[in-house]
């Protein structure tokens, strides 16, 4: 199913074990292609959860991708003759319940915020592997070029500016306000913009559902620019190598930024991802600390913004 990189020992496999957020699971991808170019360890298999399959399924790093819905997924971290298990955000043992019975106890990994220098390089150091390249990637099909070719028709020839204001954690999210008048700013200048927002991706006054992973990437490609909160959206903008800027708050840019980003921060407030302080903030204070005049211009000071004057 996968084309196999150099001779690898049949009778071994590194599994990794993909569960996190979207972002998170992409940053896995620089360990999946160092293991698999070197060989070493033998085959490499994703098990990852249903709502992931799009990030791995076209990766010709992985030989086996396997999609395990619901809690039989942590079968595949047990320990066994020849395998190697990747699980980097969590820590997967066996114990015995007071009935004698034995059970899959999974408690909390590596957490990057918890660290310096950038993630993906602290989960290849976590398993004491080097990265020769760091960048994350994903693989598209030309069904996936072909519908996002279908969404930037809505542009109407205009420079795309791919947004995304929103985040699942509450700390992250630009304020309302903020967003408002950066948009106002971005249009004045000719962009069009397509922002996601919740399950749908608005361009102009037209709601779309959202495209899956892979034609999202296509649409970050052929968009002009990205501005997005710390999100899946800033780690995709690395793995297709589009100009991006990347607001920060609570998570530090030195972990969760990329080399290729604009990475922001507002410095209303020290980053506290990681830390016992991230609980006690309700609101995203953080954020409140940007002004929609500077994302403006960082967002127009992009390559891709900028050759157009």
């Amino acid at each position: 199913m996968r084309r196999a990189s150099g001779a690898k020992p049949r009778d071994r496999e590194c599994v990794f074990l993909a569960l996190g957020g979207l972002g998170d699971l992409l940053l896995l991808t620089p360990l999946i292609r160092q293991i698999a170019q070197t060989g070493s360890r033998g085959r490499v298999v994703c098990v990852c959860p249903p709502h992931a399959k799009e990030l791995f399924e076209r990766n010709p790093h992985i030989d086996r991708l396997v999609v395990c819905p619901g809690p039989e997924i942590w079968y595949w971290a047990l320990p066994q003759a020849g395998r190697e298990v990747f699980a980097p955000f969590h820590k997967v043992e066996l114990a015995r319940a007071p009935g004698g019975d034995i059970r899959i106890v999974a408690r909390e990994g590596l957490n990057p915020a918890r660290g310096r220098g950038p993630a993906a390089e602290q989960i290849a150091a976590h398993f004491g592997v080097a990265l020769a390249d760091a960048r994350p990637e994903i693989y598209t099909t030309r069904a996936d070029r072909a519908a996002a070719d279908r969404v930037m028709a809505r542009c109407g020839g205009k420079p795309g500016v791919l947004l995304g204001f929103e985040s699942t954690w509450p700390q992250k999210r630009l304020p309302v306000e903020i967003r408002r008048e950066t948009r106002r700013r971005l249009r004045r200048r000719g962009c069009a913009l397509l922002e996601v927002t919740g399950r749908r991706l608005r361009i102009g006054s037209v709601l779309l559902p959202l495209p899956g992973i892979r034609t999202m990437a296509e649409v970050a490609r052929r968009c002009a620019a990205i501005l997005t909160v710390d999100s899946f959206l800033g780690h995709l903008a690395a793995a297709v190598q589009k100009p991006a800027v990347v607001l920060f708050g609570l998570a530090d840019p030195a972990v969760y930024g990329h080399p290729g980003n604009c990475n922001l921060h507002s410095g209303a407030c020290r980053p506290c991802g990681g830390t016992p302080r991230r609980k006690r903030c309700a609101a995203a204070v953080c954020m409140s600390g940007f002004s929609a005049e500077a994302i403006a211009a960082a967002v127009l000071n992009l390559p891709g913004l900028r050759r157009r004057g």
